[in-house]
């Protein structure tokens, strides 16, 4: 390979034909490379150098103010504040639709929104006086005292003591949504000895949760699989109460699975069915 000297210290040292056509200086090591790139990289001569800081004048108001060279290159308009940014935009006033203050938009966001708010504290204020103004003076339908409603709302009660006075006499027996006919507690003269076998045969064990008697620290309910009222039970009438209260048709539950039962939230086991 041909000998060159080091443009840096001046040693001799080999390299490649290659290497020499490509480069114009060449160093033995890279100590003196690193010598040689600062010597002449060096501000505006570096390949990396992005500017420092120059003084530019705010094209609003003439002002002078010093901004770095990447921001310079990022934007085409410079403003010295966040105002004559907006006086620059050609900003409209507008003003707030609460308290009437001054306000400062974009014509197109001024055009797109018919109301405007200087915080939020204004708009709270201004839903809250356009929601009491659609309701309407509205008699209560237990104690007669006027109060403001809307018209949508319903029932028409002053408050929830009234409205659950007024569920009672209109939500209640044969009005209420759920009406199956009422609570039978009568459930024919063999229903104790029923019950207690039924709670035998499940080992005192609730059929849904695996609770037991002494867990809960009560009896378990005995709850029938298909309503007693579907049989049509009338004392002195008939015996249906006997199909009723046969065991295939009873099944232990604590408290809160024969809630849930009865309400048709819990599935019962089929092959009690």
């Amino acid at each position: 390979m041909p000998q060159i000297n080091c443009c840096i210290c001046e040693k001799p040292f080999n390299r490649k034909q290659s290497q020499i056509d490509k480069y114009v200086q060449h160093c033995c090591s890279r100590l003196c490379m690193g010598i040689m790139k600062s010597r002449v990289h060096v501000g505006a001569a570096n390949p990396g150098w992005r500017g420092g800081k120059r003084e530019v004048s705010c094209e609003q108001c003439g002002k002078v103010v010093t901004r770095k060279a990447d921001e310079l290159r990022k934007t085409t308009h410079t403003f010295c504040s966040y105002q004559c940014k907006y006086d620059y935009d050609h900003t409209v006033i507008v003003l707030c639709t609460s308290c009437g203050k001054e306000l400062r938009r974009n014509p197109a966001f001024a055009q797109r929104s018919p109301r405007h708010f200087c915080n939020m504290v204004c708009r709270d204020v201004f839903r809250k006086q356009a929601s009491m103004a659609k309701r309407a003076p509205t008699p209560c339908r237990i104690c007669g005292a006027v109060f403001l409603r809307k018209p949508s709302k319903a029932p028409k009660c002053c408050s929830r003591k009234c409205h659950g006075v007024w569920q009672s006499q209109h939500r209640t027996g044969k009005n209420a949504s759920n009406w199956k006919g009422g609570y039978q507690s009568y459930y024919g003269p063999n229903w104790r000895a029923q019950q207690r076998a039924a709670r035998k045969r499940d080992k005192y064990h609730c059929q849904h949760c695996g609770a037991t008697q002494t867990k809960i620290k009560r009896a378990l309910d005995v709850h029938h699989i298909r309503p007693f009222r579907e049989f049509g039970y009338v004392p002195g009438k008939n015996e249906s109460y006997k199909q009723a209260n046969d065991l295939i048709n009873l099944i232990s539950l604590c408290k809160v699975c024969h809630k849930q039962a009865e309400s048709g939230k819990i599935a019962i086991q089929p092959y009690l069915l």
